[in-house]
């Protein structure tokens, strides 16, 4: 998930590149130049750029805030037919608010004072036309933007990119860190609550998870069943130990929200995970369905990091690749617990459980 910084910037930099491109259009065609405008309203290429620039800035803002607002409506589990009325209701509105606004004052003042020409009843009509035309413009762009911020959400941040320019379409080798993170008691709590009230804590769960993940540059891997799986590259994952932060962070915001889950489920939910790291295979795979996928001992040590976490006791552990590498200044500290060896391996990786300093 986006952060809110995020968001803002992805639509003001989509409407500034589709109202600069309409902005060329106009003049390179004559046949839109010819509907658009009339010969005794000219103007020059570079102010109608400008215009619709400045209109796209504004635009970007308003629907990023509308996008992030829906975002909020979304988490309460309204329908996505209502969920897709509400956005193109308030998207319809900012378009012709915003660009009624900006259009017909920019208009006026470059006829009026730049071109010292009265704009008229016939001016005031092209200024309206061109409204409407670039508010059915803007829809159709709206729907554009839609789409590939719906499809870049199920892929994942950034992934829909790679898997565009072919990254990964050869196998190739980068240094990540995963964490396999994972609900404790998880077979308890699914007998107890039946399997629709715990699939509703667990989609509970993931929405708060989904909160966190992008202050921390996290990639979300994968979801399997009660079970999710995120990945950084090393070095974002070591920087201000964001791996670490994240999973302490994702606790907190579980323990803050302790008075619903307990009202809704009785209990408060925790979390185990297992943590790795090292060089990994990641390839493109698939042609139904296609997707990133990691391949390598790394991601099987952290698995089976996570799976070991009961039996020491432990919420957190690591394996000694990344406990080496944690800084004595740190908030962290770090303490042996034991070691697993994998299958078809012949020397046992250690692993460490790490505690925050209160």
């Amino acid at each position: 998930m986006r952060t809110k910084k995020q968001i803002i910037f992805f639509h003001i930099v989509s409407w500034i590149i589709a109202y600069g491109f309409l902005g060329v259009m106009i003049f390179l065609l004559d046949e839109a130049r010819a509907g658009f405008l009339d010969k005794k309203l000219e103007m020059d290429l570079f102010f109608v750029i400008r215009v619709l620039i400045t209109a796209g800035i504004f635009v970007g803002i308003a629907l990023g805030g509308i996008d992030i607002l829906l975002r909020r409506i979304s988490n309460k589990k309204h329908s996505f037919r209502f969920y897709i009325i509400i956005r193109s209701l308030l998207y319809t509105f900012a378009f012709v608010l915003i660009l009624s606004v900006i259009i017909t004052h920019a208009s006026a003042f470059y006829v009026e004072r730049v071109l010292q020409i009265s704009i008229g009843e016939e001016g005031v009509r092209l200024v309206h036309n061109f409204i409407f035309t670039l508010t059915v413009y803007s829809i159709f762009v709206s729907i554009l933007i839609s789409f590939i911020s719906e499809v870049n959400k199920k892929f994942g941040p950034g992934v829909l990119i790679r898997l565009l320019m072919g990254k990964y379409y050869n196998p190739k080798v980068e240094d990540r860190i995963f964490v396999f993170l994972d609900l404790k008691s998880s077979t308890t709590y699914a007998e107890k609550l039946g399997h629709i009230k715990y699939s509703e804590l667990i989609q509970d769960c993931f929405n708060d998870l989904n909160i966190v993940v992008a202050e921390y540059k996290a990639e979300i891997y994968q979801y399997v069943g009660d079970e999710a799986v995120l990945t950084w590259t090393v070095n974002r994952g070591l920087e201000n130990t964001n791996y670490l932060r994240f999973y302490f962070a994702f606790q907190d915001r579980i323990i803050k929200r302790s008075d619903f889950y307990k009202e809704k489920y009785g209990f408060v939910p925790e979390f185990k995970a297992g943590v790795n790291g090292g060089n990994i295979t990641v390839t493109e795979i698939g042609d139904i369905k296609r997707e990133i996928a990691y391949h390598g001992d790394v991601i099987n040590t952290a698995a089976r990091i996570q799976e070991v976490c009961n039996t020491y006791d432990k919420k957190l552990l690591i394996s000694e690749f990344l406990a080496e590498k944690l800084d004595a200044a740190s908030n962290y500290t770090s303490e042996k617990v034991g070691s697993i060896l994998l299958k078809g391996k012949e020397l046992p990786v250690s692993i460490f459980s790490v505690e925050m300093h209160s």
